[in-house]
């Protein structure tokens, strides 16, 4: 396919993240990217974890350019968004240093806008906002090759990586709508139907209780019911 569509296909990517899973060794890694080369005419790389590529410098002999997956949401030690571009852009330039003139493509950065906290890695549709903003304006400036995961939400990976999984990209899935424009205001709450809707069903609570003559508790109900409208609005 590659070869009839060379107009179309840039290169040829043999292998993601294999290494990091364990899946196979470098040794086969190295076999699969020669066979790859000899069978095709586009340029041929391997696609892994920033640290697998700096421990394995026999795959930077095989392919034609380095592809390198930079995701501070997912390092070891999880960096929070105040600090992301900073992380990025040392870890940036460590590769190109240690690879010399070999070319290098960040083949996977991004930010989710949901899901669970890992530490200080706080998902959120600003702070997803706010990253692909400055990444994309600092990878121009030091003219970075790239590729931002991810276009379209992926839910199905909800069961491998848990929620935050199926939030990392641009695009909702389904609707295919923008999760947020690339300039202007970001908000993260649209709709105030969450604190609205617990309102009004603590004060339904308060009213059945009220008529099982249970009137102290329903005060009690009432105001803890308001404070929490008010604070899910806040």
């Amino acid at each position: 396919l590659a070869n009839d569509n060379a107009d179309v296909v840039r290169a040829l990517i043999v292998g993601n993240e294999v290494l990091l899973r364990r899946e196979r060794t470098p040794a086969e890694m190295q076999a699969l990217i020669r066979d790859a080369k000899a069978r095709t005419q586009v340029p041929v790389t391997y696609a892994d974890v920033w640290e697998f590529w700096t421990r394995h410098d026999e795959l930077a002999a095989e392919v034609d350019f380095v592809t390198v997956h930079i995701l501070p949401f997912w390092e070891d030690e999880p960096v929070d968004i105040d600090h992301a571009l900073t992380h990025v852009a040392d870890i940036r330039r460590q590769v190109g240093i240690h690879f010399g003139t070999k070319p290098v493509l960040i083949g996977e950065t991004g930010w989710p806008s949901a899901g669970r906290q890992r530490e200080q890695s706080r998902p959120s549709l600003v702070n997803q906002a706010r990253y692909i903003r400055e990444f994309v304006h600092q990878a121009h400036q030091e003219g970075w090759d790239y590729n931002i995961i991810e276009a379209i939400d992926q839910p199905w990976k909800r069961r491998l990586e848990g929620t935050v999984g199926g939030h990392w990209g641009l695009l909702e899935a389904g609707s295919l709508h923008p999760k947020f424009a690339l300039a202007g205001a970001v908000v993260e709450r649209e709709s105030l139907f969450g604190p609205i809707g617990g309102a009004l069903l603590g004060g339904l609570i308060a009213c059945l209780l009220a008529a099982t003559g249970r009137r102290t508790r329903c005060l009690r109900v009432s105001a803890l019911t308001a404070c929490g409208a008010v604070g899910g609005v806040i």
